[in-house]
């Protein structure tokens, strides 16, 4: 993906949650984001505990407040379709497993029509993956 093209799936979330109080900088840092997580995911990236999070990566007030504005509408369809692509890996993963499978449930979400609750789930399911890894790197210091 070109560093200058948006992720397909910032495109399908401006269009399915216009006009639900998400500014364009939150779809900004969605795609920055998304952006930062395609060279963690390389297999040549660094294991885990030699790995600088981007500043993107981490939780943002930005992010929280509208997570907060959009609600929390999904059901429990919206919540298994997202789970299924995201909690497969475990704490002995790497980042570059953990960015890989982001990007995948990014990816399988752009190209598949679901609600926009499903989508508003990912992006709680996205900022919770990112705050465990802060805290993980947090904690490995």
């Amino acid at each position: 993906m070109p560093s200058n093209a948006d992720h397909e799936l910032v495109g399908v979330m401006r269009a399915a949650l216009q006009g639900r109080g998400v500014s364009d900088a939150c779809f900004d840092l969605l795609q920055a984001r998304l952006a930062a997580l395609v060279p963690l995911s390389s297999p040549a990236a660094s294991p885990s505990d030699d790995l600088t999070l981007p500043a993107v990566l981490c939780p943002s007030g930005l992010a929280r407040a509208a997570l907060d504005a959009l609600g929390t509408e999904w059901d429990d369809g919206d919540e298994a379709f997202v789970r299924e692509r995201l909690d497969a890996w475990s704490r002995d993963e790497t980042v570059a497993d953990v960015a890989t499978r982001l990007l995948a449930a990014a990816d399988t979400l752009a190209k598949t029509q679901v609600r926009p609750a499903t989508l508003i789930f990912f992006l709680w399911e996205l900022e919770s993956v990112l705050e465990g890894l802060s805290a993980e790197r947090r904690d490995s210091r």
